[in-house]
């Protein structure tokens, strides 16, 4: 992967369920008030601020800054969408079964807070785990549109500082810590969910089958974090 360079801005891709609200934290302190928020406002119906970045392009400002929060190119935030000059990215991931099961059971906590919303209008999850697992987005749609299976380990090379796995969490920010140059930092575990179902072995086979981007991109981080 390639070498952090603090003069440019530095993406960070919050995939849903892998530790992002935990990561801002910890971005908090690293970059203090240059760390930027990108988060589609579901409740509003707003779409995230687009931050103006002529004077980091300049090198006028030697402070790194970091973006962080999800982009979505299928509903017109993606990283495509807004930064489109940026090459420098870091992102954690997670087994993607484990993933989507966190988010179900994340979102059936919402409703029944009251507080999901999509688009400005409170959001309900009506089909079951099984059912959820196969209508589920795919992970491909949070990163560039260039990012495909076929050119992933090249790509990834030439845009990602780092790839951290949620599985090995403190390992991964460890070795993130190093990179960036930051101090390395205890993680705090937040937004964790009960869960109270399992999904069927069809549904998980039916899953596993659909998500080969997805399991590819999960063992380059396993690599990278040097757990295989």
């Amino acid at each position: 992967m390639k070498n952090y360079k603090r003069e440019i801005p530095l993406l960070s891709i919050h995939i849903p369920k892998c530790g992002g609200t935990s990561f801002k934290e910890v971005l908090k302190k690293w970059y203090s008030d240059n760390v930027l928020f990108h988060y589609y406002n579901e409740k509003e119906n707003l779409m995230p601020e687009k931050f103006k970045l002529k004077k980091w392009y300049l090198n006028q400002y030697k402070k790194d800054v970091c973006i962080h929060g999800h982009f979505n190119r299928k509903r017109g935030f993606g990283v495509d969408d807004y930064y489109p000059k940026i090459r420098q990215a870091i992102t954690f991931i997670r087994d993607p079964l484990e993933m989507h099961l966190s988010l179900y059971f994340f979102l059936h906590r919402k409703v029944k807070e009251g507080t999901n919303y999509r688009n400005g209008r409170k959001f309900l999850i009506t089909n079951d785990i099984d059912e959820f697992l196969e209508n589920s987005s795919l992970m491909s749609l949070h990163f560039p549109k260039d990012l495909q299976k076929g050119n992933m380990v090249t790509f990834i090379d030439e845009y990602f500082v780092h790839i951290g796995v949620m599985e090995y969490y403190q390992q991964s920010m460890d070795i993130l810590a190093e990179k960036l140059k930051k101090p390395r930092i205890i993680i705090p575990h937040k937004n964790i969910s009960k869960r109270t179902q399992v999904p069927s072995e069809e549904a998980i086979r039916r899953f596993k089958s659909k998500c080969t981007f997805e399991y590819s991109l999960y063992e380059i981080g396993l690599k990278a974090n040097n757990i295989i």
